[in-house]
């Protein structure tokens, strides 16, 4: 390959559920450089059964794959990035910040409220987790 560095896919906005696995996309024409992973603005390595590639970096695919997804560490944003073709080349690739949300669990949510007691001749109204009686 020859020519610059540069993005044929970023990383975007994804969602998966608590330990569930999810792809992190990020892929790059005429790659020479080394692929890289931030979250939140700090080094993320590659960990077997936690962070893999999912692609071929040697091919320009940097897609990482993410394990077991836990709020505490995977939820945040995430950038991948690619150091220069060499060290007097300017082509270094950082992606833009692509949320990954780690979706809470159902029980998280606060309960609602009762509904007011029912009367005969009163229509009871509820919208968004308020219920009133109506005359």
């Amino acid at each position: 390959m020859s020519g610059i560095q540069t993005w044929q896919e970023q990383p975007r906005y994804t969602e998966v559920n608590p330990t569930g696995q999810v792809v992190l996309k990020c892929r790059v024409a005429a790659k020479k450089g080394d692929c890289r992973w931030e979250k939140d603005g700090q080094p993320v390595g590659i960990y077997p059964g936690k962070y893999v590639w999912a692609g071929r970096p040697e091919t320009g695919d940097c897609s990482l794959r993410v394990f077991n997804a836990s709020l505490e560490f995977d939820d945040g944003v995430w950038q991948c990035q690619v150091t220069p073709s060499s060290f007097n080349s300017k082509d270094a690739l950082i992606s833009e910040g692509a949320e990954l949300v780690v979706r809470g669990n159902d029980f998280d949510l606060p309960p609602l409220p009762p509904p007011p007691p029912f009367s005969p001749g009163k229509l009871l109204c509820c919208y968004t987790h308020k219920c009133e009686v109506v005359h």
